[in-house]
């Protein structure tokens, strides 16, 4: 009975070591499909590999603008961009007249897990609070349904967005508010005056 045991108890064990390398590359599969689904945010750090080209291959800050600085191309638009997106645009722009057939890879090197995108959302709404951007890109509009709707006291009218660095106004008498939220943004929805 004890040798039984033993040979149980060894084949529990031995399968479930086994396991743990077929987790971690699950894991892994994860990640991979995490960073190609991810959307860039300002504030955020990025890697561009540029193949066979140190100069070009860096790690980048976004700036408050969702810009980065690239030697040759200056200043590049990437916020609010998948990777894969990133790429194809940098692609392009070194095609013409900088490098024949680059090959980029762009990754994510922030410490902030990929998924949590959010913003704050405060003021004049039925449920102020923290909400998640989901997958598509999110505007005003639907940062303010998502949050319930607005108040019988709010200004539908006028909108502030207060981004890392500085306040932006959004004023939307005749004119819809179209602003890409990014993560970290704070909207305050104010109350109108009768």
């Amino acid at each position: 009975m004890f040798f039984k045991t033993l040979d149980v108890r060894n084949i529990l064990l031995f399968l479930t070591l086994a396991s743990f390398p077929a987790c971690h590359a699950l894991a892994h599969e994860a990640d991979l499909q995490n960073s190609k689904d991810h959307i860039f945010s300002t504030g955020e750090k990025i890697h561009i590999t540029v193949l066979n080209e140190d100069d070009l291959t860096q790690n980048y800050e976004i700036d408050d603008a969702g810009m980065i600085l690239m030697p040759l191309l200056g200043k590049v638009h990437v916020a609010g961009l998948r990777p894969s997106k990133i790429e194809m645009f940098l692609t392009k722009y070194l095609q013409d007249g900088y490098i024949l057939n680059p090959v980029i890879s762009v990754r994510s090197t922030s410490e902030t897990p990929l998924q949590i995108r959010s913003f704050y959302i405060l003021g004049e709404v039925k449920n102020p609070g923290r909400y998640t951007i989901p997958e598509d890109n999110l505007n005003l509009l639907n940062a303010v349904a998502l949050a319930g709707g607005f108040t019988y006291r709010a200004n539908k009218e006028e909108f502030e967005i207060m981004r890392n660095k500085g306040k932006q106004k959004h004023h939307t008498k005749n004119n819809p508010p179209k602003a890409t939220l990014l993560s970290g943004d704070i909207i305050i929805v104010k109350e109108r005056f009768f």
